[in-house]
């Protein structure tokens, strides 16, 4: 969603720090490291997030290079994540199931242990069968400008980018707001004193009708 298409909504964050000289070669090494890495059917976490190529977001073999993220002073990327989720009352229903039947057959007592035992074996099984729930956000890198846009407003998902934008590139991101951008600009210190003690109106203020019997 974004950038090549779906909808232009995005969060804009200031870049604090600056590039190294050669951050190409540092970039792509980083992204090496921080590129998505996809959930395996056998294993245990349920979810993984990272970095993808812009154009081929779910080419999971191939290495983010230069030439797919790097675009004269502007890099473009994917944000993928992937989650895989158990239907509660489905898994409440199979575990008190198979809660049942072994203790009908081996007349063990209930405890905290077996139950968790039996739930760890049902989402072993089901994971098998169950794709991930896939979600691809693009963010957009203006080197000149020091400014990152990433195309999705959720707080929990911007978070989540933003730590990883951090750990990877080793700068920090700042959410521009419409405040920020004013005091930001080139303004007098009289006008941006002004700015300070600006206080949110009501555009449209509720009429309180009273009736008189």
């Amino acid at each position: 969603m974004g950038i090549l298409s779906g909808s232009i909504t995005y969060l804009r964050f200031r870049v604090e720090g600056t590039a190294p000289a050669n951050f190409t070669e540092i970039f792509e090494e980083a992204l090496s490291v921080r590129r998505f890495i996809p959930l395996h059917p056998e294993g245990e976490d349920n979810e993984s997030f990272g970095f993808v190529p812009l154009q081929k977001p779910y080419a999971d073999d191939e290495p983010i290079l230069n030439d797919q993220f790097l675009f004269g002073d502007c890099i473009a990327l994917g944000y993928r994540e992937d989650v895989i989720s158990f239907p509660k009352a489905m898994m409440r229903d199979l575990v008190q199931k198979r809660l049942n039947e072994s203790l009908e057959k081996h007349q063990s007592e209930r405890g905290a242990q077996l139950k968790q035992t039996i739930q760890a074996a049902i989402m072993s099984e089901m994971r098998k069968r169950i794709l991930p729930r896939s979600k691809v956000v693009d963010c957009f890198w203006d080197l000149s400008r020091k400014e990152v846009r990433f195309f999705a407003r959720g707080k929990g998902v911007s978070d989540r980018f933003v730590d990883l934008f951090e750990q990877t590139f080793h700068v920090k991101l700042r959410l521009k707001t419409f405040a920020d951008t004013a005091i930001m600009s080139n303004l007098s210190l009289m006008d941006k004193g002004i700015l300070e003690t600006l206080k949110p109106q009501e555009l449209f203020k509720i009429i309180i009708r009273t009736e008189v019997n």
